[in-house]
């Protein structure tokens, strides 16, 4: 009798060890949660993502998916983090993304809380890099923010396309009536140390100085000057005529006492 209970009582022990030693087991994921609550010591990090980092040959169109490790769709948390994502092209671009959460108060919605998509608005380039950046304040339900920024790296599928190389520029048609000029050389510049010697400079012009304005005496004295400077020419005049005048009488008379003679001695 004594015996039976022995045994009962060590299949006791092992029962109650074994199931002790799956709760220690369990207590690291129950302690990490779901984000609703407790799990305060583990950080908020990504867990995987469609496509992963470092995928090449992804397709031009589809969503990316980001699963994290906590409930980052909460309610009073998703409008902040949605802010928290973005798209940047290999030339550095931004592409103009669509952040989609589900709604974590369904039931449908509550099994993808830890997931966020990333739709691209226009459609991918094709062999090109992109980096999706996650900002360090995207945060859990339970307060716990990333902390740092996390980014997956991908490139797309197919060819880049090559870059659009500008049109040569047109060459210029010589004219054979004008010299050609190349407008790639600078035309050289002559300094000319020569002083620039020109018919003016060769024929100075010499100013006059300001005539002074006469006074008011000053145009008087000059009045009768000029007046006694013409009356010698009035006189020289007058008897000029004068004696043209005795000459021709004198004429006259001799001619007169010529003729007077000749009649006479008739």
């Amino acid at each position: 009798m004594n015996h039976k209970i022995i045994k009962k009582s060590r299949l006791l022990s092992i029962v109650v060890l074994a199931v002790l030693g799956c709760l220690l087991m369990a207590l690291p994921v129950l302690a990490a949660g779901d984000g609703s609550g407790g799990g305060q010591g583990v950080p908020l990090g990504l867990d995987s993502s469609i496509p992963s980092d470092g995928q090449k040959d992804v397709p031009l169109t589809g969503d990316i998916k980001l699963t994290f490790n906590k409930n980052v769709i909460f309610l009073g948390i998703r409008d902040a983090n949605k802010t928290c994502f973005s798209l940047i092209a290999s030339d550095g671009s931004k592409v103009p993304i669509e952040v989609i959460m589900a709604d974590d108060q369904t039931t449908e919605g509550f099994e993808k809380r830890r997931d966020i998509s990333i739709r691209p608005v226009q459609k991918l380039q094709p062999g090109t890099a992109y980096v999706v950046k996650v900002s360090p304040q995207l945060q859990a339900k339970n307060g716990m923010s990333l902390g740092h920024e996390v980014t997956v790296n991908f490139i797309t599928a197919g060819v880049a396309p090559k870059p659009v190389e500008p049109a040569p520029a047109p060459v210029p048609v010589a004219d054979p009536g004008k010299t050609q000029v190349d407008d790639k050389q600078p035309t050289p510049i002559t300094t000319d140390t020569t002083p620039n010697i020109t018919s003016e400079s060769s024929h100075p012009v010499v100013e006059k100085a300001p005539t002074p304005t006469p006074t008011v005496e000053e145009k008087k004295t000059e009045v009768d000057d000029k007046l006694l400077a013409t009356e010698p020419v009035k006189t020289t005049q007058s008897a000029n005529r004068t004696y043209a005048l005795v000459a021709g009488l004198v004429l006259i008379a001799g001619m007169g006492y010529i003729y007077s003679r000749k009649r006479t001695g008739k």
